[in-house]
């Protein structure tokens, strides 16, 4: 499933943190996705077109929700500095 297939490339990279961009899906169940992902977290704008997913090791604060626009700022221990991603949807 493309699913599976996802979370195979996010163990293979070692990622900690993944955006989506209008999911395919209508059930914007983040706990259940975050999971399935290996993540410890996820959210999504306010139309749900963006959906944002982080590991333990990070905190998240969204700083900007839009429609078309989610704006995040992440933390965690071993960085000296937070990381600021916008993540941009147009249609």
């Amino acid at each position: 499933t493309t699913l599976a297939h996802v979370r195979s490339l996010i163990r293979e990279h070692n990622l900690d943190f993944a955006a989506f961009l209008e999911p395919m899906t209508r059930d914007p169940s983040f706990d259940i996705y975050s999971r399935r992902l290996d993540f410890h977290a996820g959210m999504g704008n306010t139309s749900n077109k963006i959906w944002f997913f982080h590991s333990r090791d990070f905190t998240c604060q969204i700083l900007r929700d839009t429609d078309q626009v989610l704006h995040v700022k992440l933390t965690a221990a071993h960085l000296p500095e937070p990381i600021f991603h916008t993540l941009v949807y147009v249609s």
